[in-house]
């Protein structure tokens, strides 16, 4: 395994109460958890032998490697959305698992992928089980891989199973008692977990499903820029239960010299598996170097309920032209690198290709358009954007997602299109939970209180339809915190250092590096972000 393990592995346990030689249990997440408890080494061994549907039920991020002796298997295997992102590639009589993708290509002599990267260049993340690499590839959601001289065989334990749709309020009322259960029992068994509280609505909802008279003393953590918006609200929410919070300011990286804005990313790139924007990354594991890691509760998963594509999309059937039409307009709006920076053929080719994987997608997640897109970020960006991210923390600190509990993901996926349209399948859980949160505003300027009841901020809706055409028309994009500065950072860094541009792939224009050098081009982000990852690590 390539990342550093969060556990040390543990001795396989026979009955007779002998240990295996050359046998191991390793968990490559903290803590995790099922609905019975924190899982353990031994749950792990016991599965694989007993029944490996059980890791279906383990919240994720979660992802484990077993061998029972020196002579048997290696198994890796991951949560049942794939959101741990784990590792294999198969050779000619050789083969193996990791936990980092450039380093397992490093390893096999692995080339670029291009059309892996013309998807990159275009959504700044991966779809499917693809990665940067030829021929290393993620194990899918649901699967366990088998490792035995020299083979990789891909085992899937877990079974999709179809919820039928209720509605609105009967979804509410159960998906707020799981809520509230799971974090009772959490809080019951752990005493210093920290809720990641923002202005949003996810978080607020974990703090809802919280007992009113467990949260006096509760820790809550904010990471916000001066003038952000989420801190003045999650500041006032801990003053009113007497929760202890503390605010990080993300602009910390103001004091940064270019070389150490440079390393900071390039670690980012490796870190993210080169698969995502490492611009991104870094500002805040730069925040988060300053924090104690602990125990965070983090609302990440809430999107699932409320139809975070549905924006200006309509409720008909599931359509090829629709599937094209989102992934000009909405998916290849916020990370698609400057076509200038790239070669004409691969820019074409890329285009051609990732709407044409995009479409297949949609198309083959049923005839309904919405829940089409909701299956789409479910299995597609939450897997491998929100996934690659999320496995980062898990491997730096308990990273604990209640939304993710499989029943909640269920329940999620039946409900109406309709009711979870402008969050208001969010807002009537948020209402279950506590009505005196519930009427308090979230950053949106609306209460869940009055979405739960159809009013919607439509002004708010109105501006984000209309950000995103000015966005594709324009070519601007949207910032993650701190990246602007990185960004200028690395530039800096790569024309005090041009060498350091030697290595790129023929993929990108001679004429646009020379550019970005001698400063007539300054190098927008998503170009940067890019530049970044397929830099980041020698494939042979």
């Amino acid at each position: 395994m390539s990342h550093a393990d969060p556990s040390q592995p543990d001795r396989v346990e026979l009955p007779d109460g002998t240990l295996a030689e050359g046998g191991f249990t390793v968990l490559l997440n903290r803590e995790p958890r099922a609905p019975g408890g924190d899982v353990t080494p031994a749950d792990v061994a016991g599965w694989l032998i007993t029944g490996p549907e059980a890791f279906g039920l383990v919240t994720p991020p979660f992802a484990a490697a077993h061998r029972a002796a020196e002579a048997e298997p290696i198994v890796a295997v991951t949560d049942y959305l794939g959101f741990r992102q784990v590792y294999w590639w198969q050779g000619s009589g050789v083969a193996g698992l990791g936990t980092s993708a450039p380093e397992l290509a490093r390893v096999a002599g692995a080339a670029l992928d291009h059309d892996a990267l013309g998807v990159q260049s275009l959504l700044g993340w991966q779809l499917g089980d693809a990665t940067p690499f030829a021929g290393v590839s993620k194990v899918p959601a649901g699967h366990y891989a088998r490792l035995h001289r020299g083979t990789v065989q891909l085992v899937r334990y877990d079974v999709d199973r179809a919820e039928e749709p209720r509605g609105k309020q009967a979804t509410a009322v159960e998906a707020a008692g799981l809520l509230r259960d799971w974090l009772v029992r959490y809080l019951d068994e752990h005493e210093d977990p920290v809720l990641q509280l923002t202005g949003g609505h996810d978080s607020r909802i974990l703090l809802g499903a919280i007992p009113s008279n467990r949260r006096r003393g509760l820790d809550t953590l904010t990471l916000d820029s001066p003038g952000g918006r989420d801190a003045p609200i999650a500041r006032a929410l801990s003053a009113r239960y007497k929760m202890k919070h503390q605010v990080f300011d993300t602009s910390s990286l103001t004091g940064l010299t270019a070389a150490e804005g440079y390393a900071l990313a390039t670690t980012a790139a490796l870190r993210l598996d080169c698969s995502a924007n490492p611009l991104a990354l870094a500002p805040l594991s730069a925040a988060e170097s300053q924090l104690p890691q602990g125990r965070r509760l983090s609302g990440l998963g809430g999107e699932v309920a409320r139809g975070f594509y549905y924006g200006a999309q309509p409720s008909g059937a599931t359509t090829a032209h629709l599937a094209e039409r989102f992934a000009r307009w909405r998916l290849f709006t916020n990370e698609a690198v400057d076509r200038d920076a790239l070669v004409p053929e691969f820019s074409e080719a890329a285009e051609k290709y990732t709407i044409g994987l995009v479409t297949a997608q949609l198309t083959g997640y049923g005839d309904q358009w919405l829940r089409s897109l909701d299956e789409f970020y479910l299995w597609q960006r939450m897997q491998r954007w929100g996934g690659v991210h999320g496995t980062v923390a898990a491997v730096d600190r308990v990273f604990l997602n209640p939304m993710f509990d499989r029943r909640f993901i269920e329940l999620a996926r039946a409900a109406d299109p309709a009711d979870k349209r402008d969050s208001r399948l969010l807002a009537a859980i948020m209402r279950e939970l506590d009505l005196e949160l519930a009427v308090i505003r979230l950053d949106s300027g609306r209460s869940p209180n009055q979405l739960a009841k159809g009013r919607g901020n439509w002004r708010a809706t109105a501006r984000k339809a209309v950000g995103k055409v000015a966005q594709r028309v324009s070519g601007s994009r949207r910032a993650s915190l701190g990246a602007a500065l990185l960004s200028r950072l690395v530039v800096e860094h790569w024309r005090a250092n041009p060498d350091l541009l030697d290595g790129l792939p023929d993929l990108v224009r001679p004429s646009y590096v020379a550019e970005l050098l001698d400063g007539r081009r300054p190098g927008d982000q998503a170009t940067v972000a890019f530049l970044l990852n397929v830099l980041a690590v020698p494939t042979r």
